[in-house]
């Protein structure tokens, strides 16, 4: 999840004022040591080339990662004071600020579905909000790069409570 969402955020493909930008990325293996000199740095451009590829897959990134055992994954990203769900929680916006914020989600899944991307996890807590009261889609792990006129794009994401 984490590789792939990196890998997109921080390329200049998805550069888009309502994406969550991933500023730095980086592999630790399971031993404790210093990031500086010893972390094995994400190339954002080599990996969307293999991201990309059609003979990778990035569930196959996902499942590899997850085989490593102890294998931990960093990404630097904007400070964002909130989700959506914690927004609507913590008080419902006024009609207005609502039909701004889908207009922002609008705007960010336009950019993506314009890039040839899916989302496939479009939820609140996958929404962020920032100190001054913008969104910013993230968390990409469970995106998929489908083939122009493709439908059939397979069931993903968190189930619907």
């Amino acid at each position: 999840m984490a590789c792939q969402e990196s890998v997109l955020q921080s390329s200049d493909e998805l550069k888009h004022e309502n994406i969550v930008r991933v500023r730095d990325a980086w592999i630790e293996q399971p031993e404790a040591r210093e990031c500086e000199d010893e972390c094995d740095r994400v190339d954002p451009e080599a990996l969307i080339e293999f991201v990309n590829d059609e003979t990778q897959r990035t569930d196959r990134i996902r499942r590899n990662l997850r085989l490593e055992q102890g294998l931990k994954f960093f990404i630097v990203m904007d400070f964002y004071k909130e989700d959506l769900k914690e927004r609507y929680q913590r008080e419902i916006p006024g009609r207005d600020e609502t039909v701004g914020y889908i207009y922002q989600i609008a705007s960010a899944l336009q950019c993506i579905h314009n890039k040839g991307y899916v989302h496939r996890d479009l939820k609140p807590r996958n929404i962020f909000v920032s100190e001054d009261n913008k969104l910013a889609l993230g968390d990409f792990g469970l995106c998929k790069r489908v083939a122009e006129g493709d439908r059939n794009h397979g069931s993903a994401g968190t189930p619907p409570v």
